[in-house]
């Protein structure tokens, strides 16, 4: 019965596991994508790499300064 609860254990810690890290690298990728996207409504070669929608939109965290 110990062998069951100990395969219970490991196989519930490996699905938190290989959640936590691909949640991790989807953030990364998602962060890294939000980063390099230009607003394209603006001239292309006037756009900046400041020019994102992430700042855009107050996500780089100046907004949360009062």
């Amino acid at each position: 019965m110990k062998q069951y609860l100990y395969l219970y254990l490991y196989n519930m810690f490996r699905l938190v596991l290989i959640a936590v890290v691909l949640t991790y690298f989807i953030g990364c990728f998602w962060f890294w994508i939000s980063l390099n996207q230009l607003d394209w409504f603006d001239d292309p070669e006037s756009a900046e790499i400041t020019n994102t929608w992430y700042n855009e939109f107050g996500l780089d965290g100046r907004s949360l300064k009062g």
